[in-house]
C-alpha cells in the first residue's frame, strides 16, 4: 500500500488510492467493499475543444468532432468485435466523449481481470484505414441528424451559440457534417499519437478490489 497516495473524504466514508506509474499512467482506485460489480475507466484528456494543436512549434488545425469520430475508430478490431468480447467475459463497455476528455469503459460483475486486460489493450491500439474511416462517416452522420430531431439538444445547441461568440463550447461535440466528411485517417492518426499517451490518460477503477 506504500506505492499508493491516500485521498479520504469523511463526510463520504470513502478513500481514493492513487498511484503514478513510471510510464506516467495516473491509476486511481475506489475500493468499495461488498459491492458485486467492479467498474473500470480508461481516459484520456481529449475531446472536443482540442482541434487547435501546436506541434514543434507548427500550428495545426483538426476538423471538429476529430475526438468523437476517434472514438468511433478506437471500437474497430479487424479480428473481433470489441462489444462481442466483452459480452463474452460478462461484461458491458462503451466510451462518451465530451468538451475535455474521451472515456471508454466497462461494468462487470465477473471477469473483472481479463476484462480489465481487454479495455487496455483495445484502447492503446488502432486499426485506422481509409476503407473503415470512410465508411464510418456515414454511421456519424446518421448519430448527427438523430439528434437534429431532440428538442432539448436542440434548445442547449442553440443557447451555447448565442451565449459564446468563438469558444469551442458553442460547436457540437460530434462535428457537422461538413467537418466530418473532411475526417481523414491521418488526421484521425495524428490525434490518436498526440493525446492517447499514458502521461495524458487516466485510469480509475472501482469495486471490492485489492489495491496490492
Amino acid at each position: 500500500m506504500s506505492r499508493w497516495t491516500r485521498y479520504s473524504d469523511p463526510l463520504l466514508n470513502e478513500t481514493i488510492l492513487k498511484h503514478k506509474m513510471t510510464c506516467g499512467l495516473d491509476v486511481y482506485m475506489l475500493i468499495k467493499p461488498n459491492f458485486a460489480k467492479k467498474f473500470a475507466y480508461f481516459g484520456t484528456r481529449y475531446g472536443a475543444f482540442y482541434n487547435e494543436l501546436l506541434l514543434r512549434g507548427e500550428r495545426v488545425s483538426l476538423p471538429l468532432g476529430t475526438g468523437h469520430f476517434l472514438e468511433h475508430k478506437i471500437f474497430e478490431d479487424k479480428e473481433k468485435n470489441v462489444f462481442d468480447a466483452f459480452s463474452e467475459l460478462g461484461a458491458s463497455v462503451n466510451a462518451y466523449t465530451n468538451y475535455t476528455s474521451t472515456v471508454y469503459h466497462f461494468s462487470t460483475s465477473e471477469n473483472f481481470d481479463p476484462s480489465l486486460e481487454k479495455l487496455l489493450e483495445f484502447v492503446q491500439r488502432t486499426h485506422l484505414t481509409t476503407e473503415n474511416v470512410e465508411k464510418e462517416k456515414g454511421i456519424i452522420l446518421q448519430e448527427i441528424a438523430s439528434y437534429e430531431d431532440d428538442p432539448g439538444f436542440r434548445a442547449l445547441v442553440n443557447l451555447l451559440k448565442t451565449l459564446y461568440f468563438s469558444h469551442p463550447v458553442r460547436e457540437d461535440i460530434a462535428g457537422t457534417p461538413e467537418s466530418v466528411a473532411a475526417t481523414t485517417k491521418e488526421q484521425l492518426e495524428l490525434a490518436y499519437e498526440t493525446f492517447y499517451v499514458p502521461e495524458n490518460m487516466v485510469l480509475f477503477v472501482a469495486g471490492d478490489l485489492d489495491p496490492d
